[in-house]
């Protein structure tokens, strides 16, 4: 058995290592900044707030790239624990298995250690460094590292009803299993400097009371504490969404009975000012059933149609759909196989509210000069083509109908391949619409590359364009949402939006659910 002795020797000597020069060293430390806050921040049940208030700012590496956490001190059963607020990480995989598979408040963001200092940028923009200060005089210590803690809330994709769907809310922990070396830092030294994406002044840090490097020799491990009702958590429901063109509102740690009153009421999500182009091409059920997931079933001769939106005023509404026509429940729908926009900013709550296959890419629609195009392509390689020609009278404002089925992460998405959920959502477009010139229409898909997992774009290239529906100063209206059915085994159908790395793979940054 491992002595206390032979344990703090262990130890000792990775942490007098961060005594050393930071370009002497291999991986960076650990900085963990604690902040006296304002006010009581509020905590979701059973938690209760620490008092006085503390907020902590922790920047760590790990095998796939470094990030950075905010969290609030809190208790759970009266011990002291670690409540996260935000997560800032990397492009990639590691984004995506943090909010889908953890369920975590991940946000894009890029953490650096450089030359003894701490960074974070987010959106190309710097939102804070940290510079720790002088460790003389100041000894390490053996301790048990707080965890941190974590709800994963589902929200509901008919609104209608609450934020938040029926099923309760999981409170997790994230704890190591040895102890860790805690070496403090004096605060008055270290140089901070930023407001964390506007985090800090929202959770009202004021004054840098604390900071210690952490060294710890072992990998964390996730596990279920408690379960909360639904109803409980309903305030908090909007921590981990950024407001946006999805119909969000604004970021809050605690929404009101009032704001939730609103989202309730809100009759539809709505855009306007776009330009639209929609293709459908004709095809055989075998070339489009493998990629639908139970229950949608493929119909003889069914149609793969293609949405591309251009926002005339804001670029942020421009998308591509590639759609596959269906049935679900008896109903005909339309099975969201693939969806690119070119920014993923605000992309997370269509993406886990409605299963909406979001991935960053390049989208093309326009009209002028009696022709029409549109386009898709992703990652440099184009996938998608059409043209032709519109002509004559516009037959005025138009209200176009179609259900939209999507595949989302079920709320038993905890530890192992999870259960999925198939959402269908009405929408309704309205705008001008244009009469296509009789064969003038031409569209081509890119075929599979050699080598290459095909991508739902590559997999229907035999398709053959059929008919296409232009409508100018148009605008799109998306009505509250069902979920037709839970879906088992959803690994085949999940992976492309994930670039092959499905949410709830084990973690890149050595984390395991159990």
């Amino acid at each position: 058995m491992t002595s206390r002795r032979e344990l703090i020797g262990a130890l000792v000597g990775p942490v007098a290592a961060l005594r050393r020069p930071a370009s002497a060293q291999g991986d960076p430390p650990t900085l963990q900044l604690e902040y006296e806050a304002s006010l009581p921040i509020p905590t979701p049940p059973p938690l209760e707030p620490a008092r006085p208030a503390r907020i902590v700012v922790e920047f760590s590496s790990g095998p796939r790239g470094a990030e950075c956490r905010l969290g609030v001190r809190a208790r759970l059963d009266g011990e002291p624990a670690l409540l996260a607020l935000a997560v800032w990480t990397p492009d990639g995989a590691s984004y995506w298995r943090k909010r889908e598979g953890l369920r975590l408040p991940a946000f894009r963001g890029r953490a650096a250690w450089d030359g003894g200092r701490w960074s974070l940028t987010v959106r190309g923009r710097p939102a804070f460094s940290a510079t720790p200060g002088d460790n003389a005089g100041l000894h390490e210590r053996l301790e048990r590292a707080l965890p941190w803690l974590n709800y994963r809330p589902y929200l509901a994709a008919d609104w209608t009803g609450g934020p938040l769907s029926g099923d309760p809310v999981a409170l997790w922990s994230e704890r190591s299993a040895d102890l860790i070396a805690n070496q403090p830092v004096d605060p008055e030294g270290c140089r901070a400097a930023g407001d964390l994406d506007g985090w800090l002044p929202k959770v009202g840090a004021r004054r840098l009371v604390g900071a210690r490097f952490l060294s710890a020799t072992g990998a964390a491990t996730w596990r279920k504490e408690t379960e909360t009702a639904p109803e409980r958590y309903e305030p908090y429901a909007f921590r981990r969404y950024r407001g946006g063109a999805d119909g969000m509102p604004p970021e809050t740690l605690h929404a009101e009975t009032a704001e939730l009153d609103r989202y309730r009421a809100r009759s539809e999500i709505r855009q306007s000012g776009l330009v639209v182009v929609s293709v459908d091409c004709r095809g055989t059920a075998a070339a489009i059933g493998d990629l639908l997931p139970p229950p949608c079933e493929p119909l003889e001769g069914g149609a793969v149609r293609v949405l591309t939106f251009r926002g005339l005023a804001e670029p942020g509404l421009d998308e591509a759909w590639l759609l596959l026509e269906c049935v679900v429940g008896g109903s005909r729908a339309w099975y969201a196989a693939s969806h690119l926009r070119p920014s993923l900013e605000h992309a997370a709550f269509g993406r886990e509210v409605f299963g909406h296959p979001t991935q960053q890419g390049s989208v093309q629609a326009s009209l002028g000069g009696n022709r029409f195009s549109a386009g898709a392509e992703r990652q440099g390689r184009p996938l998608y083509r059409a043209w032709g020609s519109y002509g004559g009278f516009s037959t005025g404002t138009t209200i176009w109908r179609m259900q939209v089925a999507a595949l989302r992460i079920g709320p038993s998405g905890a530890g192992g391949a999870p259960d999925g959920e198939v959402v269908v959502q009405p929408w309704q477009f309205f705008g001008l619409r244009q009469p296509v010139v009789s064969g003038s229409l031409r569209a081509s898909f890119e075929p599979p590359e050699p080598g290459v997992r095909p991508r739902p774009w590559n997999r229907v290239a035999t398709m053959r364009a059929a008919s296409a529906m232009v409508m100018d100063a148009a605008g799109i209206r998306r009505l509250p949402a069902r979920v037709a059915a839970r879906v088992s085994g959803i690994e085949r159908y999940y992976r492309d939006r994930c670039s092959g790395h499905l949410p709830w793979d084990s973690d890149s940054a050595g984390l395991r659910s159990d």
